[in-house]
């Protein structure tokens, strides 16, 4: 593969994006399909090496099953979660969705604090359920929060939003050993 030929470490699948064009079927529309993740995951994994993580969306009832399938598939690393897919507003002044970007709007992705007891959870529940390395995401603002992901089952944590929206870039923080 291209990327791993370029000289990239590992590769991470992005099944869980809400702003990945859920009407054409990518991003967390296939991290909603056990079947989907285990099939993608699978037709990667047979043509690189380096390590393979796949990014799981919180959108789904149970986690479990789209986590399984993802090792099945041939996923050395899982991460958990991407963004809470969710409707930002209405503006009630013209009962438009918001954003809305010359008429039109589109449900998006909420990250941040808020999602942190929700990326807990499903740490949680991986790590309760599968001997898979995982890597802690949602809401994590503070060496309290990454411990906390830590202290649930995480073997690592990946820093985006508080980064972010202090115009650095993001940042995978690799704990243990």
């Amino acid at each position: 593969m291209a990327v791993e030929n370029a000289g990239a470490d590992a590769i991470e699948l992005n099944f869980s994006c809400p702003h990945g064009m859920p009407e054409r079927g990518v991003g967390a529309a296939i991290g909603q399909h056990a079947d989907l993740v285990r099939e993608l995951t699978h037709v990667v994994r047979g043509v690189v090496e380096i390590p393979l993580i796949v990014k799981l969306t919180p959108n789904v009832t149970d986690i479990i099953p789209i986590a399984r399938a993802a090792t099945e598939g041939g996923a050395d690393i899982l991460s958990a979660i991407n963004s809470v897919q969710c409707l930002m507003g209405v503006n009630l002044d013209t009962l438009e969705p918001l954003p809305s970007v010359g008429g039109c709007s589109t449900y998006g992705g909420y990250s941040g604090p808020a999602i942190k007891p929700i990326g807990l959870r499903v740490v949680s529940q991986i790590a309760q359920e599968l001997p898979v390395p995982i890597m802690g995401i949602g809401g994590i603002s503070s060496w309290q929060d990454a411990a906390e992901y830590i202290a649930v089952g995480a073997s690592a944590v990946q820093v985006c939003t508080s980064i972010v929206s202090s115009n650095h870039l993001c940042i995978y923080i690799a704990v243990g050993a």
